[in-house]
């Protein structure tokens, strides 16, 4: 690997995680406030993550076994948002919160 290939992949992967955070967040306001231009915002954020992670995928010198693993990070990255949201929505509604 060049330095101008760690310096690009360092790069990507930071975009990588970067949008990841992003679309989270924006994911997050969407349901909380209901606003659908949140969810579009949310859904921006999550393709340019993918196109960022098929961009690091096709040009980047990082060995397969990372490669599968940004590629299954990626997939898991559009449920986590979902599944937290829930989950706390499901905690709060039962009232085992304790203060």
């Amino acid at each position: 690997m060049t330095p101008m290939g760690f310096v690009a992949d360092a790069i990507g992967l930071g975009l990588f995680a970067l949008l990841g955070g992003a679309y989270g967040l924006l994911y997050a306001v969407s349901e909380l406030r209901a606003d659908c231009r949140f969810a579009r915002l949310a859904l921006a954020s999550y393709a340019a993550q993918s196109a960022i992670l098929l961009s690091v995928l096709a040009f980047s010198a990082l060995g397969p076994i990372w490669k599968v693993f940004l590629l299954v990070s990626g997939i898991a990255y559009y449920f986590i948002p979902r599944v937290t949201l829930r989950y706390l929505k499901n905690l709060h509604a039962s009232g085992e919160i304790h203060s």
